[in-house]
C-alpha cells in the first residue's frame, strides 16, 4: 500500500499522507493535539508508529474527545489504529474488515494482511465519496473528514477531457501528446526567473501554460469551501529530535520560492512542502537562495522509511562503499538474508530539486519501475535516472517506493 492512491474526502478535520502512512482527524481538534500527531506520523511508520499512537491515546486527558485515525505500512499488510467516533471499512487478504472504534471505550489497532485493496477511514456515520482519479493526496496534509486508501487509482476519462478546451492531462492527454505539461503555479515571468529558466531548460514546461494564456478549471465543488480556511499549523519539532520536514543544518543551496512562513520550495510549487501554505502571492515568489529540504522519503516494503536530504548508498554492507567513506553519500543498511542485494547496491543522487538513482554494480542488478507506468525496467550502472513520486524501484529480494514530500 505504499505507492497507494488515497483520495481525502470533504469535512473540518484533516488528512496528512507520510510515505505510505495516513492520518485522519475527522473534526476540529487542539493545535497541540493536531501538532503532536502530524509530528509522530512524519518521523516514524510501521509498528513503532502503533506503539506510539497507543502511549499518545492512553495518555490523553478524559475530556481531550479528539478521535484519530492512522493506517500505516507493516510487514506483510498495515496497521489500522483507530479512536473515538472513527471507522474504518474495506477490503484486505480476501476478507471484508468493519472496525468501528465509536463502540469500545479506547482504541482500537488491528492488522490487516496483504492483498490490501481498498480501506476507507473516516466519521463512523459517513458514507465514503466515490473513488475519483483528480483527488488524490501525494504527501502533506490538506482538509478533510475521511480518506480512501486504493491499492490502484482509478482511471482517468481522458475523452472527457479532450472535449474541455485549455485542459491538459498530465497523465493522459499530454503523453498522447508526445509532450509533458503541467498547471502552470501563477508565477510571474520575471527577468530573474527567466535567466534561471534559461539554466535549468527541463523546467520551463512547468511556466508554459503560463505564457500560453492557461485558464484554470475547478475540479471539485468544495474549492470555494477550502479557500477561505485558515492553514494548518506548522509542525514545530520538540527539543532533541530529528524532525524529517526540516532542512538540516549545512543544507546545500539551491534557488526556490519561499512561502509566507518562510519555507525553502522548488520552483513551481503551489503549496509549502513542510507546512501546506498556499505559494500564491507575488510577495513570496521571487527566486532566491535557500537551504534545501529533504526532497523525499524512501519507503522499504517492511515499513521502514528514510528521508532523502542529501547522496545515499543503498545495500547490505554499503559502509564500506567508496562513497560513503569519501563522505560523498551516507549508507543506508537493509537486511537480506537471500543475498540478493549487493553490498553497495543503489545510488540515490541529488541534483538542485531531483532525486537520481543509479545501479553500483550490483549482481542482481535493480529494476526500476514510474509511479505512472506499469513495465519494469533495469537500471543502468552509467546513467543516472530521474525519479519521481511513486517510483518503484526492485534490489532482489527488497523493493521500495519513492514519496515526493513536495509533490501535492
Amino acid at each position: 500500500m505504499i505507492g497507494a492512491h488515497v483520495q481525502p474526502w470533504p469535512g473540518e478535520g484533516l488528512v496528512a499522507r507520510f510515505g505510505g502512512t495516513v492520518l485522519v482527524v475527522p473534526g476540529p481538534a487542539s493545535q497541540s493535539t493536531v501538532e503532536l500527531l502530524l509530528s509522530r506520523c512524519a518521523a516514524t511508520s510501521g509498528s513503532a508508529l502503533v506503539q506510539e499512537l497507543a502511549r499518545l491515546a492512553m495518555a490523553a486527558a478524559p475530556d481531550d474527545a479528539t478521535g484519530f485515525g492512522v493506517v500505516t505500512p507493516v510487514t506483510d499488510g498495515v496497521a489500522a489504529f483507530l479512536t473515538g467516533s472513527l471507522r474504518l471499512r474495506g477490503t484486505a487478504g480476501g476478507e471484508q474488515h468493519d472496525l468501528d472504534a465509536s463502540d469500545v471505550v479506547t482504541w482500537i489497532d488491528q492488522r490487516l494482511a496483504n492483498p490490501v485493496e481498498a480501506l476507507a477511514i473516516g466519521p463512523a456515520d459517513a458514507e465514503p465519496p466515490e473513488p475519483s482519479p483528480w483527488l488524490e493526496l501525494r504527501e502533506g496534509v490538506v482538509a478533510g473528514a475521511g480518506a480512501l486508501v486504493l491499492a490502484e487509482a482509478p482511471r482517468r476519462n481522458v475523452k472527457a477531457l479532450q472535449a474541455r478546451p485549455g485542459h491538459a492531462d498530465d497523465a493522459g492527454l499530454d503523453e498522447a501528446a508526445g509532450e509533458s505539461r503541467r498547471p502552470s503555479p501563477g508565477i510571474p515571468m520575471t527577468k530573474e526567473v527567466e535567466a534561471w529558466l534559461a539554466e535549468h531548460p527541463r523546467w520551463q514546461l512547468v511556466f508554459a501554460s503560463e505564457r500560453q494564456g492557461f485558464s484554470s478549471i475547478s475540479l471539485g465543488p468544495d474549492a470555494d469551501l477550502l479557500a477561505g480556511r485558515e492553514p494548518l499549523p506548522a509542525i514545530v519539532p520538540e527539543p532533541g529530535t530529528d524532525d524529517e520536514l526540516q532542512a538540516e543544518p549545512g543544507a546545500v543551496s539551491v534557488k526556490g520560492f519561499r512561502c509566507p512562513r518562510d519555507h525553502h520550495n522548488r520552483p513551481g510549487a503551489n503549496y509549502c512542502c513542510i507546512c501546506g501554505i498556499r505559494m500564491g502571492t507575488n510577495r513570496t515568489l521571487v527566486l532566491v537562495d535557500g537551504p534545501r529540504p529533504p526532497l523525499g522519503v524512501l519507503v522499504f516494503d517492511d515499513g521502514g522509511s528514510v528521508p532523502v536530504r542529501r547522496d545515499l548508498v543503498i545495500g547490505r554492507e554499503p559502509a564500506n562503499d567508496p562513497l560513503v567513506k569519501g563522505d560523498e553519500a551516507w549508507p543506508v543498511q537493509i537486511k537480506d538474508d537471500t543475498h540478493s542485494v549487493s553490498r553497495a547496491h543503489l545510488r540515490v543522487m541529488l541534483r538542485e530539486w531531483d532525486v537520481l538513482v543509479v545501479d553500483r554494480g550490483s549482481s542482481n542488478g535493480t529494476l526500476i519501475r514510474p509511479g505512472d507506468g506499469d513495465a519494469w525496467e533495469r537500471l543502468s550502472t552509467e546513467e543516472p535516472r530521474l525519479i519521481a513520486t511513486g517510483a518503484q524501484i526492485s534490489m532482489g529480494e527488497r523493493e521500495l517506493v519513492f514519496e515526493q514530500l513536495h509533490v501535492r
